[in-house]
């Protein structure tokens, strides 16, 4: 009975190496991968196929997502350089599914290439620790169902004003903490004018404040300033910054410098945030106005406001490629609003891409139509 179990055993082995499983790598392959190896992927490969930036959807900061491989598949083949396409590349073997790395210009040193080959051929090995892990961008806790939590229990019940001083205090008790001392009423409208308007209250204001023993003087405050004019200026400019807003153009000197209505797109964020518009219709007015506005007037005048924020292109209506106008849409708003869902999915290109299309399908449609961008230019607008 031990020879079959012995063949099975040897034939398990077998096949979780063919299938990519990571073998125990030895002391002496661990120092040839950190001395020879890591150095030629840090100084050649993360800039392009690192963390934070991943061409063709292309990791190569860990094993698994050498494995795992980029749009074209994997890359790499365990034990065999000859089949690793990664192995082609850097050699700048000339195949139609083979791209020129690092660049068509600049190939690695023989000695790199040397380097590379050995590791893919010893199997990759690997350190088992400080990987960079693959997981499912869908059970990260920002996109989780909201729920309920079940307030945890505190010590010094005295200093709990509502739910939200629970689950603080309850941390702050873990780790022997407590609260700091409550500051002056000086200093809580000075923290409140600086983070709602970005600009210090007047002594006048502090006075009164001060002079405020009604218990609820505190909130009355907050609900003043976030009904201020003076909140959206301060907050809309955060968004204004990430959706690159400017009211010229840069290092142009045979034309008009300016996007003449800009402003039009400022004020309009700015009135979002005034009027606290859900952040969901926020980003889809942005993105798919004309699927949300039946109006034909209405939809011009706000395909007008926020063409500043797709890169201008829409605000000038000059001629360009559709597919053009809308990556660079996708480009910024991509980078300004889901920047991190994005960076999530890098590992599912496919998913991120069905997600702008079907964001983007209403855009395509008014580009489309020769009606709405007849109505766009007419629309009438104050004069400058």
């Amino acid at each position: 009975m031990k020879a079959p179990a012995l063949l099975l055993l040897a034939g398990l082995a077998l096949a979780g190496r063919l299938a990519g499983a990571e073998p125990t790598p030895t002391a002496a392959q661990l120092e040839f991968f950190e001395k020879e190896v890591r150095p030629i992927l840090a100084e050649h490969c993360y800039e392009c196929h690192g963390p934070k930036k991943q061409k063709s959807s292309l990791r190569l900061d860990s094993r698994a997502y050498m494995l795992k491989g980029g749009e074209v598949g994997p890359v790499v083949v365990p034990g065999q350089p000859e089949q690793s396409r990664l192995i082609l590349a850097i050699n700048h073997t000339k195949r139609k599914d083979v791209e020129a790395m690092p660049s068509d210009e600049k190939k690695l040193a023989p000695k790199e290439i040397a380097a590379l080959t050995e590791w893919v051929r010893q199997g990759l090995p690997w350190p088992t620790s400080g990987q960079a892990e693959i997981s499912d961008p869908r059970k990260h806790w920002a996109f989780q169902p909201i729920a309920a939590p079940a307030l945890p229990k505190v010590a010094k019940t005295e200093r709990v004003r509502n739910d939200v001083d629970r689950f603080v205090l309850s941390k702050l008790e873990a780790n022997g903490l407590t609260y700091s001392p409550e500051a002056p009423k000086e200093t809580l409208i000075r923290r409140a004018y600086f983070a709602l308007h970005g600009l210090p209250p007047s002594a006048e204001e502090v006075e009164r404040f001060v002079a405020d023993r009604d218990p609820p003087a505190y909130d009355k405050l907050v609900d003043r300033l976030l009904a201020a004019p003076a909140f959206g200026e301060r907050w809309g400019r955060h968004w204004l910054d990430v959706a690159r807003y400017a009211d010229t153009k840069g290092y142009v000197f045979e034309e008009d410098r300016r996007y003449a209505y800009a402003y039009t797109y400022r004020d309009w964020v700015v009135g979002a945030f005034n009027q606290d518009m859900p952040y969901d219709r926020f980003l889809k007015l942005q993105l798919a106005a004309d699927a949300l506005v039946t109006a034909a007037g209405l939809l011009a005048q706000m395909m007008r406001q926020v063409a500043v924020a797709t890169g201008h292109d829409f605000s000038q209506y000059k001629t360009g490629t559709l597919e053009r106008r809308v990556e660079r849409r996708r480009a910024v708003h991509g980078s300004a609003s889901l920047a991190d869902y994005l960076d999530l999915l890098s590992a599912s290109p496919t998913e991120a891409d069905l997600l702008f299309k079907e964001l983007l399908i209403g855009v395509t449609g008014f580009f489309r139509d020769p009606a709405m961008w007849t109505t766009a230019q007419q629309l009438a607008l104050p004069a400058l």
